[in-house]
């Protein structure tokens, strides 16, 4: 009987494994959507992401957003051709806030305003903590 049952678990193993689909996953760059101005050359970052990922989950993918975006369904007239490219958005921290190119975990006066950041009731001032990025793939 053990026998039949180890049998028994391990074709329920290999029959999920095979009636599985392949996880979709795509070479991505990102753009600050601020001053994006339809140059795919002027990226600042570049990273993978499947699926299963985490990060795919943090960006909002605009093939998901059902009205949330008018976007030419690509060819003449777009500036990003959607047939070939993926595109979301995602907020992610901002690293330096006062852009003085310190880093926060490193600065001592995070918002630039002349206290340290002990001695600041709003230490990260009051703006926007994040930073929204333009997330363009390609399909791998």
């Amino acid at each position: 009987m053990n026998q039949n049952m180890i049998l028994l678990i391990l074709c329920s193993i290999l029959l999920s494994f095979t009636s599985c689909e392949n996880e979709i996953c795509r070479n991505c760059n990102s753009y600050f959507l601020d001053n994006f101005n339809g140059n795919l050359d002027s990226f600042y970052g570049s990273f993978y992401v499947c699926e299963l990922d985490d990060v795919w989950d943090e960006i909002a993918w605009l093939e998901d957003c059902q009205g949330c975006w008018t976007i030419n369904e690509g060819g003449d007239g777009s500036i990003i051709d959607s047939d070939i490219y993926k595109l979301g958005v995602r907020h992610i921290q901002n690293t330096d806030i006062d852009n003085d190119n310190i880093l926060n975990d490193f600065d001592d006066d995070i918002d630039n305003d002349g206290l340290l950041n002990f001695e600041d009731t709003t230490p990260y001032g009051t703006g926007i903590q994040t930073i929204l990025e333009l997330v363009i793939c390609t399909e791998e």
